[in-house]
């Protein structure tokens, strides 16, 4: 985007000449309306710690968890 001086910036219409990082913005830039997604995450957590990953460090855990609720964008 270029500023200048006397030009007015359309925000709408920067976002609807890039379709695609409008979508990829409000998929990430969202507020969830419920918890539901969070409980998810904690679920999921939960599963992928089980007795036998004990040894887990809590940052293999986390990149894990967030690889298996975020593989659909890959």
């Amino acid at each position: 985007i270029n500023y200048q001086k006397g030009c007015s910036l359309e925000v709408l219409d920067y976002w609807r000449k890039h379709p695609a990082l409008s979508i990829l913005i409000r998929k990430l830039f969202c507020i969830p309306p419920t918890y539901c997604f969070l409980e998810c995450c904690f679920s999921t957590s939960g599963i992928i710690s089980n007795p036998r990953r004990c040894s887990l460090k809590p940052k293999t855990l986390k990149i894990l968890t967030f690889l298996n609720k975020n593989s659909h964008l890959l």
